[in-house]
């Protein structure tokens, strides 16, 4: 989507959490059902097989680790969904910070994480990393992230997340009023 503001300049919508949707869910779900089937292995196995010396005492371990495993699943998945319809119905209500400018002093994320990806516009400092789970946009350059050094961006900004992110067209920028 193309949006021109008053003095011009031509922004893109890279992300938009509202639009993007709730895609943030796979991983905690793919966690919680791994551990969920080995919670389900284990009580099967000591379930089905009830005069083995052991199964009395591992059957207690396995029936809370199988509740454990539920209760994680259904926390994680909807602790992200929260999070996301939080920062989502922000946006949508106009309940955010505009911070338009230009990106400084970036700092990428390497391919292998371990540090955030940082910079400036303006005032605002962001920092997100790959390997979070935010509902916000986190997509570092060394995965195909949009953010560089000297790029002219407007961020719809939610308590310090990227909830939308534009960017500015290179030849209507450098245009002056």
């Amino acid at each position: 989507m193309i949006h021109v503001d008053s003095s011009g300049v031509q922004y893109t919508t890279v992300f938009d959490v509202a639009r993007q949707g709730f895609v943030v869910w796979d991983t905690p779900l793919q966690v919680g059902l791994a551990l969920t089937a080995v919670g389900a292995v284990m009580f099967s196995y000591y379930t089905l097989r009830p005069n083995a010396s052991h199964a009395d005492r591992n059957r207690p371990i396995a029936v809370t680790y199988l509740i454990f495993a539920v209760f994680w699943t259904l926390l994680a998945v909807g602790g992200t969904y929260h999070n996301y319809r939080l920062v989502r119905d922000a946006l949508v209500d106009g309940k955010f910070i505009l911070v338009e400018g230009v990106v400084s002093n970036f700092k990428p994320q390497p391919p292998e994480g371990h540090v955030d990806e940082q910079f400036d516009v303006g005032t605002h400092h962001y920092g997100f990393s790959d390997y979070f789970i935010i509902p916000g946009y986190h997509t570092s350059r060394s995965h195909g992230g949009a953010f560089r050094e000297g790029l002219r961006v407007r961020i719809a900004d939610v308590n310090g997340e990227i909830a939308r992110l534009e960017i500015a067209d290179e030849s209507s920028s450098t245009r002056t009023p």
